[in-house]
């Protein structure tokens, strides 16, 4: 089975979920989205990327990693924290979304 890492701000978050469940009582209702809230999805997104800039020859992209996303779907910032200008992160973006929406959405 193949495991995901934490989310890093996923233990405060979940301690103050709790707290706040436990004020609200049995009225309380608690709802979790998994990526980017109880799973870290940065390293997929990193890989997609990756995979994404072999296939096209984009050397420039050649090392983008996981780090340089802060949330897991902030993809126009962690393209320039890597070295994009805000130009060349738009060209990719009208390219890479489509590619990114058939490879995120799957098991």
């Amino acid at each position: 089975m193949e495991r995901f890492p934490r989310h890093p701000a996923g233990s405060e978050l979940l301690r103050q979920v709790l707290a706040e469940a436990g004020r609200l009582g049995r009225s309380a209702v608690l709802a979790f989205d998994l990526d980017s809230t109880l799973l870290d999805n940065r390293p997929r997104q990193a890989a997609i990327v990756q995979r994404f800039a072999r296939e096209r020859g984009l050397a420039a992209l050649g090392g983008f990693e996981a780090g340089h996303l802060h949330t897991g779907f902030d993809m126009r910032e962690a393209l320039v924290r890597h070295g994009l200008s805000v130009d060349e992160v738009e060209r990719f973006l009208f390219d890479f979304r489509p590619y990114w929406r058939e490879r995120f959405f799957t098991s």
